[in-house]
């Protein structure tokens, strides 16, 4: 016997297509006198169970970095590091971006207004204060600059730049209580331990990112250098290898 669904009429209140097919099952069970073949499981290929495991790990891995993509500083944290011997010099400092500026330190009586911010140095670099770590003594020149940390800062004019080693310690933020100061603000030429003078030409090419070097740590000497735009700078220390 061939069993049919009466289609309501116009007028008469529709009933969901579940609901139909539940009906339907239902009436097969009374006539037929046995129960419903159980719903149907569906395999999906293993191509496709594959497709969707690698969709899955690539929503959890994408989804934290565009978050933390969003939550990067302006001017990201860097640090150059080098040993002689077992010993480590670190430079950890801040890396302020062009983004299409020129000139960032300008020219004339107002040269290195642009980035000074109302201090009176260069913090050298951005935000905090740049760290200079060392783990044996140095020679700067004639400067001895015993094992220890210390704040670099650089005093900016037109016809010569001169890194300055300050025994200041360094906040993480301008809000933060305790001794140190944050940036260059606050910044006092008695806690200098020395200054010397740097060697100044013009890069080739932009460096669109400032960058810290420490570069040539052999028995001769070694060369801090300091980049950004076509501005390159350098002085020279020694540490004894022995």
């Amino acid at each position: 016997m061939r069993h049919t669904l009466a289609i309501p009429s116009l007028g008469v209140r529709r009933l969901p297509i579940q609901e139909v097919v539940r009906r339907d099952l239902a009436a097969r069970r009374l006539h037929w006198g046995h129960k419903a073949s159980p719903r149907p499981q569906i395999d999906l290929p293993e191509s496709c169970a594959h497709f969707f495991a690698a969709f899955a790990a690539f929503l959890m891995m994408a989804m934290p970095s565009d978050i933390q993509a969003q939550d990067r500083p302006a001017s990201p944290r860097g640090e150059a590091a080098t040993q002689i011997g077992d010993d480590w010099l670190v430079v950890d400092y801040g890396r302020p971006i062009l983004r299409g500026r020129t000139g960032i330190f300008g020219e004339g009586e107002s040269y290195g207004e642009g980035v000074l911010a109302n201090g009176e140095v260069w913090r050298a670099g951005a935000n905090k204060s740049t760290r200079f770590m060392t783990e044996r003594d140095l020679m700067f020149g004639n400067h001895h600059l015993p094992a220890g940390e210390y704040s670099l800062f650089v005093d900016l004019a037109a016809d010569g730049w001169t890194l300055i080693v300050s025994s200041h310690e360094a906040k993480n933020s301008g809000r933060e209580d305790g001794p140190g100061i944050w940036g260059a603000y606050n910044y006092d030429a008695d806690m200098d331990v020395f200054r010397t003078a740097m060697m100044m030409s013009e890069s080739p090419m932009s460096i669109d990112q400032f960058l810290h070097l420490l570069l040539g740590c052999d028995r001769s000497g070694r060369h801090a250098e300091y980049g950004v735009g076509k501005h390159h700078r350098q002085c020279v220390f020694h540490g004894s290898l022995t």
